[in-house]
């Protein structure tokens, strides 16, 4: 196997310094952004950087013309929702030369990793390697998301060229070791490979003897693979029992902890742009409620593991009241708000019976439940809360099913923010915008004409935000809607 190397080159986005944390946030979002690579000043010293990106968006060329890596970049920022900064960014090739950031000087850490791994197996088998595989390791866009002490590789790894072949054959009962290396190449101890979050999961309740399958609401990650390390077993119940026996990863976002059992509940890092927007909102400041963050309250519908409720509360709102379903996802929920010294109360069935539960000192309020009983829940302890300003939507594809509720949730005397998240196609964004905003407009006249309080909302889209690409013209959408009470009209 030949080990001559060529020098490497690759394609960076040009930026300016104030965009690089946005963009790279962004890139990171579609696995674009090169870590293997340092991000760094332009040599011009002008106030611009340069964000590596992988070979997954574009393989280097040296024919590129300025136009096709201009056509490349446009088409970039597209899919990472930032089209807008198209006259702000260019594309251009350079040599990676000490541009690294880790391993050795010409290879990332998961290439590096595959090269060790290559170099220690029998020399029996190394002969019989293709003699440009060491040039394969070094071309290939070698991606992984990392959660010390755990690592997640994609489906893509070794999975297209002359790996399928070579791990079916020659390299089949050496496998275990590459994984070994790699784990120690990061200092982890457990690793897996990711997969899409199947649309629909087996019915273990049915009693048929033929196999049922029913929506998976849970969004399990079924079709994650452990590799590595010891996760625990597969189909456990979710008890206190069985939550000691299973392996849980944490990673630190914001500076906000968030945890999950791998196994059983899934961690979407994609969301990380739509929770800095949350931290950073105008709606959660003091101008715009009319008094503190701390005297506020905010609802999430589908909490999770706190995707987006740790957010409100980093934010600084006194109470957040949350709605969660999967025991895993509230274990790790609880596990999360405890990491971030934050009181939480999980409200079971057990609690089910009283009316008042969720009115104490606790900052974060989880409700182990349909998020249908939200409305009857707040109603029963709305004179005891803080005024409910904020109301999260946060369920793909479409979290249309909850948004009656957000309406009937919102203070009715102050008003507040509804963030409806929506999958929509590409090409008819706008028009499912304003479907939305009227949606919402026509919920809320409903609303009004049955309270006792009557009164009239100005409704209104207040900003569209695009988080990520959820499939090819599939993109995850919030809307913020802002519903406003008007002031009574005066009798003629």
């Amino acid at each position: 196997m030949s080990n001559i190397q060529t020098e490497r080159r690759a394609v960076f986005l040009d930026a300016p310094r104030h965009l690089v944390k946005l963009i790279k946030v962004s890139l990171e979002t579609q696995d674009y952004l090169d870590k293997s690579v340092k991000i760094t000043k332009t040599p011009q010293t002008d106030g611009r950087c340069l964000l590596p990106l992988t070979q997954l968006v574009k393989p280097t060329n040296d024919t590129d013309t300025d136009a096709q890596l201009n056509l490349m970049k446009d088409k970039v920022l597209e899919e990472i929702n930032l089209p807008h900064l198209k006259t702000e960014i260019f594309a251009t090739v350079r040599s990676l030369g000490n541009l690294f950031d880790r391993g050795s000087q010409s290879q990332s850490m998961l290439a590096h990793a595959v090269c060790q791994w290559l170099a220690l197996l029998p020399k029996s088998i190394i002969s019989g390697l293709p003699s440009d595989l060491h040039a394969t390791v070094m071309t290939s866009p070698w991606t992984y998301a990392l959660y010390k002490p755990l690592i997640i590789l994609p489906t893509s790894f070794l999975a297209s060229g002359p790996w399928p072949n070579l791990l079916d054959g020659p390299l089949k009962d050496h496998i275990l070791s590459l994984y070994g290396i790699i784990c120690d190449s990061f200092r982890v101890t457990h690793m897996a490979m990711d997969g899409p979050i199947p649309i629909h999961v087996i019915d273990n309740c049915s009693k048929s003897i033929s196999t049922k399958t029913e929506p998976n609401t849970m969004r399990l990650p079924s079709n994650l693979r452990p590799l590595y390390g010891d996760f625990g077993p597969q189909g456990l119940q979710p008890d206190k029992s069985n939550f000691e026996k299973v392996f849980w990863a944490s990673t630190i976002q914001n500076g906000i902890y968030q945890t999950w059992a791998p196994l059983y509940t899934m961690f979407s890092r994609g969301n990380i742009r739509e929770k800095t927007r949350l931290l950073n909102l105008k709606s959660l400041t003091a101008n715009s409620l009319g008094k503190n963050v701390q005297e506020s309250t905010a609802v999430d519908l589908y909490a999770g593991i706190g995707y987006f409720a740790f957010c409100y509360a980093k934010a600084g709102v006194s109470k957040v009241l949350c709605w969660e379903l999967s025991r895993w996802s509230v274990e790790g929920f609880r596990r999360g708000a405890k990491s971030n010294k934050w009181e939480v109360k999980i409200i079971g069935d057990k609690d089910a019976e009283d009316p008042h539960i969720g009115v104490g000192e606790e900052r974060l309020v989880l409700y182990q439940e349909t998020n249908e009983k939200a409305t009857a829940r707040i109603k029963e302890i709305r004179n005891h809360i803080p005024p409910i300003r904020h109301v999260n939507c946060g369920y793909l594809p479409s979290s249309q099913g909850s948004w009656r509720s957000a309406v009937q949730i919102l203070d009715s005397r102050k008003g507040g923010w509804i963030h409806a998240h929506e999958n929509i196609a590409a090409e008819g964004i706008q028009r499912r915008t304003e479907e939305i905003t009227e949606i919402f407009r026509s919920l809320a006249s409903e609303q009004n004409s049955q309270a006792s309080d009557s009164r009239n909302f100005d409704v209104r889209c207040e900003h569209f935000e695009r988080v990520k690409t959820y499939a090819p013209g599939i993109i995850h959408c919030v809307v913020d809607v802002a519903l406003m009470p008007l002031p009574p009209q005066t009798p003629p």
